[in-house]
């Protein structure tokens, strides 16, 4: 019986298949069996790490650009260095200590001690797109104009890194002053474009004798997250009106501390106008017995309340900690050569108060400092929810403490509350907790992350969609870290399939595909 044309045809081209093959992977005769292979091979495959117990960062290579003064303290100069992020630290605060160094050791700086960092909880502060970098004793050495040029250097070198906007500049926790007086404030500063820094200080001293004019500064604002646990940093463009002494607008004006404290309680009655979920605190002037009083020997600022502020804060589910801790941190850190601040509800001086992290702080003389209130700034980060419908990974901002910004495991920890909105899932399986972390470590750019076989369990039933999007919401949520590339999983210390959609051997990569506005 003949085969039809079909069949036959099929056939051949079955056999012409067959015989490419065999000549692609040379199993013609015996040759297979005698190995006899003359091309190239893939590489062998890379070694998988070694799954992590307990958690550990390695150090870090960056390349960062700095700015460094010249001289003259007339220009701005830029050099490229590769500096060490160590296990721990950030990389702003690796960039700000290489660059002083650089400084110390350069002809800008003459000083007989070297430029340092103080000794602070948070000597390089970030919260949100502000940097406050806080140094030490010997830089009070500066002139006017050298101090300047130092705050323009730091500036420019933090900015160089993405999502920093602003940079405040202390020496042991006071802002220096602009002018020899230190009635001008330097407040935040944003970039300078222009790599020529007298072009700026000119306008500096025009600023210093044109009082009668209005004044514009960038002005760090701190105000209270809803849960009531942590201040953020909101930086905002303040006006200060123009000011005439008592001998009228022919004399010389001068604006004082009291003055600076008067507007910016009136934007902080405003509330945060650019972060979201944040608690609006101070009230309206009715709340006030008077305006505020600065003391000039003292270097200190007086404030005063109407008793039925606690009624106010009654209402608001909020305490003295929370709204008194913002107001010092937002006026010491901008009033220039300011100590701190008294406050007084009634004629009734503070001098107690539970602070949000649930501290007591005390003063006898009530006075309150900036650097008491350090521990209760907070900067944000970022981790990823699914949608509810699917669709694939919403971002959420969170506070969170400064000192856990790099730390993967707190972020994890982050993703096992419950998603903010109902539009939002639960990013991890139900009933998973920090225990089902077995350990996380940084090494170079990628997380090693290693999680128990009761978190495996619990990924089992999981639909496609389900697998795709915790593993990615796990994948984005490190990848936010500076430097991490890529995340590697394991479960009790192997490689293996979590609900079987996905092949969970290898790395993973952020996945910007998925996110959603």
């Amino acid at each position: 019986m003949r085969m039809p044309f079909g069949d036959i045809k099929r056939r051949g081209k079955l056999v012409a298949i067959w015989l490419a093959l065999c000549l692609l992977t040379g199993c013609m005769g015996n040759l297979a069996e005698e190995h006899q292979y003359t091309g190239q091979t893939l590489p062998p495959a890379q070694p998988v790490p070694s799954a992590p117990i307990g958690d550990s960062q390695s150090t870090r290579d960056a390349e960062v650009v700095l700015y460094m003064p010249d001289a003259d303290a007339a220009r701005l100069t830029t050099v490229v260095r590769t500096i060490q992020v160590q296990s721990g630290q950030t990389k702003q605060e690796a960039c700000v200590a290489a660059l002083l160094k650089e400084i110390s050791e350069s002809p800008f700086y003459t000083g007989a001690f070297p430029l340092q960092l103080e000794l602070v909880s948070n000597p390089v502060e970030t919260s949100g797109d502000l940097v406050t970098v806080n140094l030490g004793g010997a830089a009070g050495s500066l002139g006017r104009r050298e101090m300047f040029a130092l705050r323009v250097a730091i500036t420019n070198t933090l900015t160089e890194m993405g999502g920093i906007r602003f940079v405040q500049v202390l020496v042991s926790g006071r802002d220096t002053g602009l002018n020899l007086m230190g009635t001008l404030p330097t407040g935040a500063l944003a970039r300078y474009p222009s790599g020529s820094i007298s072009s700026y200080w000119g306008q500096i001293e025009t600023e210093q004798v044109s009082m009668d004019l209005e004044l514009q500064k960038f002005v760090p604002l701190y105000f209270v997250t809803q849960d009531g646990t942590a201040m953020l940093a909101e930086v905002r463009n303040v006006t200060f009106p123009e000011i005439f002494s008592d001998g009228g607008p022919d004399a010389y004006p001068e604006r004082n501390a009291a003055e600076y404290a008067r507007v910016l309680l009136e934007e902080m009655a405003k509330g945060a106008l650019q972060l979201a979920g944040m608690r609006r605190l101070v009230p309206s002037d009715a709340y006030f017995d008077r305006y505020p009083v600065y003391k000039e020997g003292e270097r200190v600022l007086q404030i005063y309340f109407h008793p039925t502020v606690d009624d106010h804060l009654t209402v608001l589910g909020a305490t003295r900690g929370m709204l008194f801790s913002s107001i010092c941190y937002t006026l010491a850190g901008f009033i220039a050569g300011l100590d701190g601040i008294t406050i007084y509800v009634g004629d009734t001086l503070v001098t107690e108060m539970e602070l949000m992290d649930g501290s007591q702080w005390a003063a006898q003389d009530g006075l309150m400092k900036r650097d008491q209130f350090t521990s209760l700034t907070a900067d944000t980060c970022t981790v990823y929810y699914p949608l509810a419908d699917g669709a694939g990974l919403s971002a959420v901002t969170r506070p969170i403490e400064q000192r856990f910004r790099t730390q993967p495991r707190v972020l994890l920890c982050e993703l096992m509350k419950p998603p903010p909105s109902p539009q939002l899932t639960a990013a991890l399986p139900e009933g998973i907790t920090d225990a089902d972390i077995l350990g996380v470590q940084i090494k170079g750019d990628t997380a090693l992350l290693n999680l128990s076989a009761a978190f495996a369990s619990a990924c089992a039933d999981m639909t496609d969609t389900r697998e795709r999007d915790m593993v990615y919401a796990i994948v984005n949520t490190l990848t936010e870290i500076e430097g991490v590339m890529r995340v590697l999983f394991y479960i009790n210390g192997e490689q293996r399939q979590l609900a079987g959609h996905l092949y969970m051997t290898g790395s993973f990569m952020r996945h910007t595909g998925l996110i959603r506005q």
